[in-house]
């Protein structure tokens, strides 16, 4: 903790909130000393995997194709 540290501050910066943060420490106000020691909740999602999901799609393609125009004198089949 630095001067000018506060919960809120912490909280932010670590992408927590206040509360978790008292939780985790015990805390019963948000009141802080320069030089304490704080322990940060685990970030949501950091202890487990996200679930698997269906494998992406294959990409489409966007180019513009020019339409071909058959050469004079010859024919295109149908």
């Amino acid at each position: 903790m630095k001067s000018g540290d506060t919960l809120s501050k912490i909280a932010k910066a670590h992408g927590t909130t206040v509360k978790a943060i008292q939780s985790e420490n015990n805390l019963t106000t948000t009141a802080i000393k320069v030089g304490q020691k704080l322990k940060l909740p685990a970030k949501a999602g950091a202890a487990a995997p996200a679930p698997a999901t269906a494998a992406p799609a294959p990409p489409v393609d966007t180019m513009p194709v020019a339409p071909v125009t058959p050469l004079p004198g010859t024919t295109t089949a149908h």
